[in-house]
């Protein structure tokens, strides 16, 4: 295996004594070369969950063999059959071993490949491990088999985040330190394999700034000075980068030339410590000495450098066999329980929590309506399929497709006062509305409405780890709750859950949390006449003002 310190090095020996360290938290790639069955004690499938165990191809033919690793022994499990019996599976024992891959073709067309079957891989440009660098990173990923439908890279950024990618290349241009691993997701968002981490320190911006100031009147030295915020500012340079020396801890550096001495442009440089570098804006001269007339009398007064700073103008679980694909967005008129698209009943349900007024034997299934939008920079404008055929031609289909689903619910008339719903839908319907070209889910109660993005709108160390553990994307229920009353238009209220495996998790924007929720936002329905994410506190407060 790679040394996880020095990737240039390889660690190699007995499986033993290389898994004897490891946890659920080690990141790492083994390379098989044993034809043998191997087995490790004291060690579980949890203390290898971020392992990949891959055949060596010095040993094994490419793409012919794969790695089984497993807590019962084969053996046993197999004398066990033979004889009709159960065989007992040790509990202490990880057994490890190599074989052919099977040659016979897949029955069933539309089953997936098997994840533990399926490897990424990534090509790295630009890529300093460990080392700052002005240069953003780009990353080739593969490993999704040739012909298989509804797979997608990702990209776990700062491991929290997962961004779907449209193809299988990601550049890598925030700035600072973080990380990121990629993955492999299949057509509702699970993970089929992931890569190890990679840690960046990127800094794209130049030195804030660079001045030059003669230090004293009459004297051939003058001092620079920079600052840089990110990766810390390094070294000067007085002749165009030729040569270059360590900055000062306080960001300086004093140069002796020659009175008189004049420094073109570009020669005076500043250098941070991923490499950007500012360069002065104009020429620099050390002062001339001061001549005096010979005839007698007075003196002059000396000139200085100007001492101002230059300025820098330099400039992005279970295995889920089902073949999930795209839904016919095809909504019927009339009013729903649960959201049905085409003939296809979706897990997405709204219930009544709270209704003043109301009979407390009223059993009416309170209902919704679902309608197609497109939202523009213009904010939600509402879509039929009538107006899409009126387009100019047919490269305007694209642009004038729905992205938008808005679920309106009807209010019962005999509610007095206060009221509260509560939508539910899992992680499912969020991925088979992406699928199918829906960008945006609009919930709408009364005069509020919430809006989230369906490809995603969860992050944070938690969500990332229960990912990568395997936890299905059909395993996440969330439910959104909405207050609002008949009688004040300003009363509006919105708390959103997340429930994964009987754990419950409150959902706010709050980064620090272990699970949030971003691109999801809650507010009067005036949110919908700006663009999806535009919407501010302060916007809301303007609305309320005017409102009342």
């Amino acid at each position: 295996m790679f040394n996880p310190d020095d990737p240039t090095q390889i660690i190699a020996g007995k499986l033993e004594d290389i898994l004897q360290d490891f946890d659920a938290n080690t990141e790492a790639i083994v390379y098989i070369r044993s034809e043998e069955l191997m087995r490790v004690k004291d060690k579980t499938l949890n203390d290898v969950v971020k392992t990949q165990f891959v055949p060596d191809e010095t040993v094994f033919e490419k793409d012919k063999f794969i790695v089984r690793v497993s807590e019962d022994d084969p053996t046993q499990a197999v004398a066990a059959q033979e004889e009709g019996e159960t065989a007992p599976a040790p509990e202490t024992w990880l057994y490890i071993w190599v074989e052919e891959k099977s040659t016979q073709p897949d029955p069933d067309p539309t089953n997936k490949p098997d994840p533990g079957e399926m490897d990424i891989f990534v090509a790295a440009e630009n890529y300093a491990p460990g080392a700052w660098s002005c240069q953003a990173p780009r990353f080739t990923l593969s490993g999704i088999p040739e012909g298989a439908k509804g797979y997608s890279y990702a990209v776990i950024a700062y491991d929290e985040r997962f961004i779907i990618l449209s193809g299988n290349t990601y550049t890598s241009s925030d700035e600072g330190e973080y990380t990121l691993r990629f993955a492999i997701l299949d057509s509702i968002g699970d993970v089929c394999a992931m890569s190890t981490r990679y840690d960046l320190k990127i800094d794209l911006t130049p030195p804030a700034y660079l001045t030059a100031s003669i230090v004293s009147e009459g004297q051939p030295q003058f001092i620079l000075s920079s600052e840089d915020a990110l990766s810390g500012l390094d070294a000067f340079s007085v002749d165009g980068g030729a040569n270059w020396v360590p900055a000062a801890e306080d960001g300086t550096y004093i140069h002796t030339g020659r009175l008189g001495e004049i420094y073109a442009q570009g020669m005076l440089m500043a250098r941070d410590v991923a490499g950007n570098i500012v360069e002065y804006p104009t020429d620099f001269e050390i002062p001339a000495p001061i001549e005096y007339p010979s005839f007698g009398g007075g003196g002059g007064g000396g000139g200085g450098g100007d001492g101002e700073p230059g300025i820098n103008h330099t400039g992005d679980e279970d295995v889920d066999t089902t073949p999930y694909g795209e839904l016919n967005l095809v909504l019927g008129e009339e009013p729903m329980h649960e959201l049905t698209i085409g003939d296809t009943p979706l897990e997405l349900t709204l219930e009544l929590d709270v209704a003043e007024g109301l009979a407390a034997d009223a059993s009416d299934l309170p209902l919704f309506t679902a309608a197609l939008a497109r939202w523009t920079d213009r904010g939600l404008q509402p879509w039929t399929a009538d107006a899409a055929e009126e387009g100019e031609d047919a490269a305007h289909a694209e642009y004038d497709a729905p992205d938008t689903l808005v679920l309106t619910a009807q209010i019962d008339p005999a509610i007095a006062g206060e009221y509260a719903y509560t939508w539910r839908f899992n992680g499912v319907v969020s991925r088979l509305l992406f699928n199918s070209g829906v960008e945006y889910l609009v919930l709408r109660v009364g005069d509020r409405v919430t809006a989230f993005s369906t490809a995603g709108f969860i992050a944070g160390t938690e969500y990332t780890d229960l990912k990568a553990a395997g936890v299905s994307t059909r395993k996440f229920d969330y439910s959104v709750w909405m207050r609002g009353s008949t009688q004040d238009p300003l009363l509006g209220e919105m708390a959103v859950e997340a429930a994964v495996e009987e754990e419950i998790y409150p959902l706010t924007d709050d980064e620090t949390q272990p699970m949030y929720y971003y691109d999801f936002y809650y507010g009067p329905a005036a949110l919908l006449d700006v663009p999806f994410g535009a919407w501010t506190p302060e916007m809301e407060a303007t609305e309320m003002e005017e409102t009342a």
